[in-house]
C-alpha cells in the first residue's frame, strides 16, 4: 500500500470515527481517562492540537482507533495513578527523548527476537510501540528546536 493510499484509509477512519463519536465526547473521555487513571486535571485552556485519528494494537492484529490530544501544561502536575490501569509512570526530559544516541531497537517479544523495534529505556522498562511513534511524532510537529531525526518512521 502506498503512502497516499494509507492517508486515505486514515481519512476515511477518521471519519467513521467522528460519525460515531463527537470530537466534544472524544476530548471528555480525554479529559476524564487522564483524571481518572494519573489524578491529573486538564483544561481545555492548554489543549494545544488533537492529531488525526490513528490505529493502536496493528501488531496484535487488533487495531483500535485512537486520537491524541495534546495539553501543555504550565508546570508539572502531582501524579496518583490508578495502579488497576497503570503500573508506573515516569518524566523523561526532552533532551533525552531527542537525543538519538538514547533510541534504541529490541524485540518487543521473546517468541520474535530478531524483530526489533524502536524504545526508549526507561527506569521501569521501555518506551515503546504506538506509545514511542505517537511521542515522536508529538516531537517532530510541536519542538522545532529539537533535532528532527527522532520522527517515528510510518510503518507501511
Amino acid at each position: 500500500m502506498r503512502r497516499a493510499e494509507v492517508i486515505g484509509v486514515l481519512d476515511e477512519l477518521e471519519t467513521e470515527i467522528l460519525s460515531i463519536y463527537s470530537l466534544d465526547s472524544l476530548l471528555d473521555t480525554c479529559l476524564r481517562e487522564t483524571f481518572e487513571e494519573c489524578g491529573i486535571t486538564l483544561s481545555t485552556r492548554h489543549l494545544v492540537k488533537r492529531y488525526p485519528v490513528r490505529r493502536a494494537g496493528n501488531a496484535l492484529d487488533r487495531p483500535v482507533p485512537v486520537t491524541t490530544f495534546l495539553f501543555e501544561l504550565p508546570e508539572q502536575p502531582q501524579i496518583r495513578l490508578q495502579t488497576t490501569e497503570i503500573s508506573c509512570h515516569e518524566w523523561l526530559d526532552l533532551d533525552y527523548i531527542a537525543d538519538r544516541d538514547n533510541i534504541i531497537r529490541r524485540p518487543m517479544s521473546p517468541r520474535c527476537p530478531d524483530v526489533l523495534f524502536p524504545c526508549l529505556p526507561a527506569t521501569d522498562g521501555f518506551v515503546w510501540g504506538f506509545t514511542y511513534e505517537t511521542l515522536m511524532m508529538v516531537i517532530a510537529d510541536r519542538y522545532e528546536a529539537l533535532p528532527r531525526a527522532v520522527a517515528a518512521e510510518p510503518r507501511w
